[in-house]
C-alpha cells in the first residue's frame, strides 16, 4: 500500500482544525495505476496526515458482471450463486438462504409471495395482516418413501404436542388420517385405493369396515329421529322406539 506523510504545524479547537504546513506537499507518491478510493486522513501516531488506501470503496472487484461482491478474507469476490440484474432489479440466488425468519417491513395481506416466472401468477400468498397463508389452485405433497408421508401435521403444543396427521399415504397407498398420540389404534379413519374405508380400522375387508366394539364403545350408534317420509331402498333408523329398515316397498320394526 502507498501512504505520503505530511507533517507540520497544527491547532485543534473546539470545532475546527487548523493545520499549517511547514513543507510543500508532494503527491508523486499517488499511486499511477488504475486503482481508486485514495484518502488523505489524520493519524495521532505519527503526528501528521496520511495518505492511503480508504477502506469499504477501494480495490478491484472480484467475480464477473452482475455478481454481488462479499469480503473474503479481506479481498472482494463475486459468486455466479449471487447476482443483481439492475435492468430487472432482480436479485438472484442459487443455493441454500440461511435466515431465521423472513420479516416483511409492515404487515400486509401479500407479505410474501411465491409467483411464477411472468410475475402474473402468485402460487403462494401470505397474508401477515390476517395471519393466513393461501394456496392458489393447488396444494401436492410429492416424495418416494418406504414407510410414510405426511400430508398435513398439526401438533397443538398446549395440549402436551399432541400430534394429528391429516392425507398421511403409507408405502400400499393407502390415505390415512392418524392419531399420532394415541395410545390404541392411532388410525382414525382409512381410504384405501380398493374404494374401502376403514374406522379405526388400517384393513378394511369391506365397503365400510369399523373396528370392534368395546366395553366402553359400541359399534354404531343411531340417533333417534323421525321416520322419513319417502325412504330409499335399504335405509335403516331409529326412530326413539323401534329399528326400521325399508326394503322397498314396506317399512319393517327389526327390533
Amino acid at each position: 500500500m502507498s501512504q505520503m506523510l505530511v507533517k507540520g504545524d497544527s491547532a485543534v479547537g473546539a470545532n475546527t482544525l487548523a493545520y499549517s504546513l511547514s513543507s510543500a506537499i508532494d503527491f508523486r507518491d499517488v499511486p499511477t495505476t488504475t486503482k481508486d478510493g485514495y484518502a488523505i486522513t489524520w493519524d495521532d501516531s505519527v503526528g501528521g496526515f496520511v495518505l492511503a488506501e480508504a477502506s469499504g470503496g477501494g480495490g478491484t472487484p472480484g467475480g464477473s458482471d452482475t455478481q454481488v461482491q462479499y469480503n473474503a478474507s479481506g479481498a472482494f469476490a463475486g459468486d455466479a450463486g449471487l447476482t443483481y440484474n439492475a435492468a430487472n432489479d432482480a436479485l438472484s440466488v442459487t443455493g441454500r438462504v440461511v435466515t431465521a425468519a423472513i420479516r416483511p417491513a409492515s404487515d400486509s395481506t401479500t407479505a410474501f409471495q411465491v409467483q411464477n416466472a411472468a410475475g402474473n401468477f402468485s402460487a403462494i400468498t401470505v397474508d401477515t395482516s390476517g395471519k393466513s397463508v393461501t394456496l392458489k389452485n393447488f396444494l401436492t405433497f410429492q416424495g418416494n418413501h418406504t414407510g410414510f408421508r405426511k400430508g398435513l401435521s398439526f401438533v397443538n403444543d398446549a395440549s402436551g404436542g399432541q400430534e394429528w396427521n391429516l392425507g398421511e399415504i403409507d408405502v400400499v397407498g393407502r390415505f390415512n388420517i392418524r392419531n399420532v398420540g394415541s395410545a390404541g389404534n392411532p388410525y382414525v379413519l382409512t381410504l384405501t385405493g380398493t374404494q374401502r374405508v376403514g374406522i379405526n380400522e388400517r384393513n378394511p375387508l369391506a365397503r365400510l369396515d369399523i373396528a370392534a366394539s368395546t366395553s366402553t364403545h359400541a359399534h354404531i350408534r343411531l340417533q333417534s329421529g323421525s321416520n322419513p317420509s319417502s325412504p330409499n331402498d335399504g335405509d335403516l333408523w331409529y326412530d326413539g322406539t323401534n329399528l326400521k329398515f325399508y326394503d322397498g316397498t314396506t317399512t319393517h320394526n327389526i327390533v
